[in-house]
């Protein structure tokens, strides 16, 4: 066999492993993704059972409307790519007792956040049967706050008007902590830091 024979077989035999090992891996993916749909419909009839206890449940919440929609398409829908990305924007009312001894200071604003959830099936407005523990709840928390009121209570979340586009607004009062520069003083410069931190899913 010439040298130009047994270096194209060897080629070809190279391709060959890689190939085998592409097709094994592709393989080894799709049913590590086959397990966690799986997995993922097994909790979507849990949440069945755990729909009441939501109430007591602090992080981002993902009901079994939401779920099974995901399974349906062959979807995992605790994968970061399905959760829907939630917009957030903060109005400030006041800003009150600055406190540089103790490090920190009041604010009394609104947290708006806003989503669109393919799950609602292009609704724009709500109806009676409507439960919001159906669906997607993204659950945020002030980071520095060293306690938060909240304005007329827990608020819900609401419809836009748009297809599947959610709004949900709460009104806080907190005492946040921070931290001030004083080395410059009197001719300081302070910024006050409100910290959002947004909560994992309930699985």
């Amino acid at each position: 066999m010439s040298f130009k024979a047994v270096k194209a077989a060897a080629t070809n035999s190279a391709l060959l492993r890689d190939k085998a090992r592409r097709t094994a891996d592709a393989r080894a993916g799709k049913a590590e993704q086959d397990q966690e749909i799986k997995d993922a419909k097994v909790n979507a009839d849990d949440l069945e059972e755990e729909h009441a206890k939501r109430g007591n449940n602090t992080n981002s919440w993902v009901g079994p409307k939401y779920v099974r929609h995901f399974i349906k398409q062959g979807l995992n829908p605790y994968d970061g790519e399905s959760l829907p990305k939630v917009e957030v924007a903060v109005k400030i009312y006041s800003i009150r007792n600055v406190d540089m001894t103790h490090g920190t200071f009041d604010l009394d604003f609104n947290l708006m956040m806003d989503w669109l959830d393919p799950t609602l099936e292009g609704r724009t407005v709500m109806d009676d049967s409507m439960d919001w523990d159906d669906y997607f709840v993204p659950a945020v928390f002030v980071e520095n706050a060293l306690q938060v009121e909240l304005v007329g209570g827990e608020s819900k979340p609401r419809l836009r008007g748009d297809p599947n586009h959610v709004i949900h607004t709460q009104r806080m009062r907190a005492t946040l902590r921070n931290k001030y520069q004083v080395k410059n003083f009197p001719l300081d410069t302070q910024y006050l830091t409100i910290k959002f931190k947004a909560r994992t899913v309930s699985n």
